[in-house]
C-alpha cells in the first residue's frame, strides 16, 4: 500500500515536470517542497526525488539547494540541511534576491542551533541585520523583528538570559504598537514563544504576564481584521489553555477556572487536536478522567494515520499519567509499554536517519572529491592547450618572420644578381683624359692578356714596373677611370672573375674559386664579394644556378 502510494505521487511528480516546463524560483520551491515533504518519512525516497530534479534541471541550482537544505530540515538531517543551505547562500541568483536569502538564512540559522552551532547562527543573524537596509520596505520591519527575536533564542540558549531578554524586549517594541494584523501576529508568536521560555525556566509569574498581553494583542489583530478565518479563535484556544494551565501551577484556581471557561468558549475547543490543549490543566487539576476525554480523540487520530513522531510518544505519556492517576495500573502499564515502542521506534528511525545522513555525506565528499579530480584535470588540460597555443603561435610567427625575410633577402639577391651581371666594368667615360687612357688600356691589356690579377702576392709596384711608370700616375688613371684604388680594382678585376666562374660551375669549391681567381683565401673572397654585392658566393651560386634552370 504505501509503495503504491509512493508511486502515485511519483507519477504527479512526473505530470507537473512535463507541464510547466521553464518555472518561475518561488513556485519550483513550493512545488518541489509540496512532493519531496510526502517522503519525509522516507528519507531514500525523498532524496531520489531530488536527485531526479536535478538531473532534468527542475529549476535553478539554488532553487534545488534551498528545497534540498529544507527538506533535510524537516528530516533533522540538520548537518545536511546547512550544507545545502550553504550551498544555497553561496549562489549569485540569491545574493540577487534578499527575501529568499532570509528564508534561506532563517533555515540555517535553525539548523544551527540544532546542533548547538550558536556562533554561526549568530554571525549568519547578524548579517542579516548588518544589511537590512537591502529588504523589500513592505517586510523590513517583520523580518528586522524576526531575527533580534532569534538573537534573543540564541542567546538564552547559550544561558544569557539578560541579554536574551533585551534582543526580546527590542523585536516586542518595534511590533506591539503595530496596526498590520501580520506583524501582531508575528508579535502573538513572540509573546507564545517568551511565555515557554518563562515555563521552563519557572518564572510562572512572568509566563501569566505573558499570556494576558498576548491575550491584549490577539484582540488587536481582531480590529486589525485581514487574518485568515479561524486564526484568532485557534490562538485564543491555545493560549486559555496555557494560562489554566499556568493558573493552576500558581494555586490561582478561580483564575484558571476562568481561563478554562474562556478555552471551552473558543470555537477551536471543539476540535480535536485543540480539544487537547486543556489536558495538562486537568492533570494539574486533578482531573484525570476529563483529561482522558481531551486526550483518546487524538491519539486515535495518531493510530489512525499511522505516524509516529514525538506528539504520538508525548500523548501516550500523558495519558498513563491519567490511568496511574485514577490508580488503573494495568491500563497505565500497557500505555507505558506502547510508550517505550513507541521511544525505541523513535531511536531506531534517529539511528536510521543518522545513518542515512552519514551515507549522504560520505557519498557528497565522494562526490566532491571526484568533481575535484576532474576539475584539476580539465585546468590541467586548459594549462596545457593555452602553452601549446603559445608555443604554435610563437612556431608560426617565426616561420612568418623567417620566410618573409627570407622571400625579401631572395628578391634583393635577384636584383643584386641582375645589376651585377649587368655591370661589368666600372669605367667612367665622362672627362676623357689621354695620357690617362693610354695607361688604362695598357694596364687593361696586361690584365687580361696576362692575367696577372691571378696571381696573389701582386703588389702596386710590380705592377708599375709592367706598365713603366709610377704608382701616382697608375693610381690617377684607375682613379679617373674607375673611381677605384690600384688594388680595388684588381679586386674588381677578381670579383668579376669569381662571378664567371660561379656561373659556369655546377657545383661550388670556394676553396678553388679563391684560388682560380686571383684571392689568396676563402674568408677573403667571402668578405670582398659580400662587400661588393651585398651577398655570399654561395647565394650568388643559388641564384645563378636557379636562373639557368628556368
Amino acid at each position: 500500500m504505501v509503495f503504491k502510494y509512493i508511486n502515485t505521487i511519483t507519477t504527479q511528480f512526473l505530470i507537473l515536470l512535463i507541464s510547466i516546463g521553464t518555472v518561475q524560483a518561488q513556485t519550483a520551491l513550493k512545488d518541489i517542497s509540496s512532493m519531496v515533504k510526502v517522503h519525509v518519512n522516507s528519507p531514500k525516497r525523498a532524496c531520489e526525488i531530488m536527485d531526479s530534479l536535478r538531473n532534468v534541471k527542475f529549476a535553478d541550482e539554488f532553487v534545488l539547494d534551498m528545497a534540498q537544505s529544507e527538506l533535510y530540515a524537516d528530516m533533522a538531517m540538520y548537518q545536511l540541511s546547512i550544507e545545502y543551505g550553504q550551498r544555497a547562500m553561496a549562489s549569485d541568483s540569491l545574493k540577487t534576491n534578499f527575501t529568499y536569502q532570509v528564508k534561506q538564512a532563517t533555515l540555517l540559522i535553525n539548523g544551527y542551533c540544532s546542533i548547538n552551532d550558536y556562533q554561526n547562527a549568530l554571525i549568519l543573524t547578524h548579517n542579516i541585520l548588518d544589511n537590512k537596509s537591502a529588504l523589500p520596505e513592505a517586510h523590513a520591519n517583520r523580518i528586522i523583528a524576526k531575527m533580534l527575536f532569534t538573537l534573543g533564542i540564541i542567546k538564552h540558549k547559550m544561558g544569557e538570559k539578560n541579554e536574551a531578554q533585551d534582543y526580546f524586549n527590542q523585536s516586542g517594541q518595534m511590533l506591539k504598537n503595530s496596526k498590520k494584523s501580520n506583524e501582531l501576529a508575528l508579535y502573538s508568536y513572540f509573546l507564545g514563544e517568551m511565555t515557554t521560555f518563562a515555563i521552563t525556566d519557572e518564572d510562572l509569574n512572568k509566563a501569566l504576564i505573558l499570556c494576558k498581553e498576548r491575550e491584549e494583542i490577539i484582540d488587536k489583530i481582531d480590529l486589525a481584521g485581514g487574518s485568515p478565518e479561524g486564526y484568532t479563535d485557534q490562538q485564543r484556544a491555545y493560549l486559555f489553555s496555557k494560562a489554566a494551565y499556568i493558573c493552576e501551577c500558581l494555586g490561582d484556581k478561580p483564575l484558571a477556572k476562568k481561563y478554562h471557561d474562556e478555552f471551552i468558549a473558543t470555537l477551536a475547543s471543539k476540535r480535536v487536536f485543540e480539544g487537547s490543549f486543556i489536558a495538562p490543566y486537568f492533570v494539574k487539576n486533578g482531573q484525570p478522567k476529563q483529561a482522558l476525554t481531551a486526550l483518546i480523540p487524538v491519539l486515535k487520530v495518531h493510530q489512525q494515520g499511522d505516524t509516529i513522531n514525538l506528539n504520538y510518544r508525548s500523548i501516550l505519556s500523558d495519558i498513563e499519567q491519567c490511568y496511574s492517576m485514577m490508580g488503573q495500573s494495568k491500563a497505565a502499564l500497557n500505555y507505558k509499554k506502547r510508550e517505550m515502542d513507541i521511544t525505541d521506534s523513535l531511536v531506531h528511525r534517529e539511528k536510521y536517519r543518522q545513518t542515512i545522513q552519514m551515507n549522504i555525506l560520505y557519498e557528497t565528499e565522494q562526490r566532491k572529491a571526484l568533481i575535484a579530480i576532474q576539475e584539476s584535470k580539465i585546468a590541467i588540460q586548459r594549462a596545457w592547450m593555452v602553452v601549446i597555443s603559445l608555443i604554435f603561435i610563437i612556431v608560426v610567427s617565426l616561420l612568418t618572420v623567417i620566410i618573409v625575410s627570407y622571400r625579401r633577402k631572395k628578391r634583393h639577391n635577384e636584383k643584386r644578381y641582375r645589376e651585377i651581371m649587368k655591370n661589368n666594368t666600372l669605367r667612367n667615360k665622362e672627362n676623357p683624359d689621354e695620357q690617362a687612357d693610354k695607361l688604362f688600356c695598357q694596364l687593361e691589356k696586361l690584365i687580361h692578356t696576362e692575367r696577372i690579377y691571378l696571381n696573389p702576392e701582386l703588389e702596386r709596384d710590380a705592377l708599375c714596373q709592367a706598365l713603366n711608370t709610377n704608382v701616382t700616375y697608375l693610381s690617377a688613371a684607375i682613379k679617373r677611370k674607375t673611381g677605384q684604388t690600384i688594388l680595388g680594382y684588381i679586386n674588381f678585376i677578381r670579383l668579376d672573375c669569381v662571378k664567371n666562374i660561379i656561373a659556369e660551375s655546377e657545383k661550388l669549391d670556394i676553396e678553388q674559386v679563391a684560388l682560380n681567381s686571383g684571392f689568396g683565401s676563402s674568408r677573403t673572397l667571402y668578405r670582398q664579394f659580400k662587400e661588393a654585392y651585398g651577398m655570399t658566393p654561395l647565394d650568388f651560386f643559388k641564384l645563378s644556378n636557379k636562373i639557368k634552370d628556368l
